[in-house]
């Protein structure tokens, strides 16, 4: 099963499209709506999570680690600057899941190129308890 939130309607409304003419809507649920205030109602449910508003993933990190199950991957897009694409986002995961999670980034990637000297990077990042 597939649980996605989004705030944009239209967002929501191809979701929802997309899972129909795909054959899976019976296992897609789309919720229009703050993720931050729908994590309660999936709390401990996720076993993957994908985070890819690379401009303020970090404002949503507590809704993941309230959705994330006791194993559970989480792929974070995060925007940083070509010194330090990496250390931010995950010291970022590391404050809001510690130490209720061990935290293991898996893999780190520069996804393309943003701006002069900004990398849009993708880390994904095991999370156990």
């Amino acid at each position: 099963e597939v649980v996605g939130v989004d705030l944009n309607e239209a967002a929501v409304a191809y979701l929802r499209e997309n899972a129909a003419r795909n054959g899976v809507a019976d296992r897609v649920t789309a919720v229009q709506g703050d993720v931050r205030e729908v994590a309660p109602d999936y709390a401990d449910w996720a076993d993957r999570i994908v985070m890819n508003l690379p401009h303020s993933a970090d404002e949503f990190l507590d809704a993941a680690v309230t959705v994330a199950g006791d194993d559970c991957t989480l792929h974070y897009y995060d925007i940083q600057h070509e010194d330090d694409p990496f250390g931010p986002g995950e010291a970022a995961i590391r404050a809001a899941a510690e130490p209720e999670y061990e935290v293991e980034v898996a893999t780190e990637h520069v996804v393309r190129s943003y701006a002069p000297h900004e990398l849009n990077v993708c880390l994904d990042v095991r999370l156990t308890r």
